[in-house]
């Protein structure tokens, strides 16, 4: 034990205790910013609350919709590339020609745009569980072509959440 200038006890194994605080009575390690990590139920090492995840407390159907409206976000990005690749591609038919079909799909592309940014704003409004608001939206992105199932399911589920009839 090696005394230490100040308000506090250096142990030879390297522990630092310090002198200005009651020991909680479950016992515990000080740390060097003079809290005292007590492990037990509803804390983590450091002796603070464990922070709450983002969906607990939540309904089934707000948990879903919240991840069917990600993973539709997800697999909307992905269709979005492959409409832009799939529209870069030099072909033609006999029926129709390159410039038109290329045309076709970079307008849908632009349309498929508007569709994901709708859903990403309805996701964030779910994040800030504002349920009734993020199921218009999902809703309103189902309906933008092309259309998107996974939007549609996730804003049903979001509109008939519990929390929607809590907040009417």
């Amino acid at each position: 034990m090696v005394p230490v200038r100040g308000a506090g006890t250096r142990y030879e194994h390297g522990e630092f205790r310090f002198h200005t605080k009651k020991r909680p009575s479950g016992g515990g390690l000080c740390t060097w910013d003079d809290t005292y990590a007590v492990s037990g139920p509803g804390s983590d090492y450091g002796g603070q609350e464990k922070e709450k995840s983002m969906m607990e407390g939540l309904s089934i159907e707000a948990k879903i919709g919240e991840i069917l409206l990600a993973t539709g976000i997800v697999l909307s990005f992905i269709a979005l590339v492959h409409l832009i690749l799939y529209g870069a591609l030099p072909f033609s038919t006999r029926f129709f020609p390159a410039h038109l079909i290329a045309g076709y799909l970079h307008a849908v592309v632009l349309v498929k745009c508007a569709g994901i940014l709708t859903a990403i704003t309805g996701l964030f409004s779910a994040r800030r569980r504002r349920f009734q608001k993020a199921g218009i939206l999902a809703v309103t992105a189902t309906l933008l072509p092309p259309i998107d199932i996974v939007f549609f399911m996730a804003g049903l589920l979001l509109l008939v959440s519990p929390e929607v009839r809590k907040l009417s």
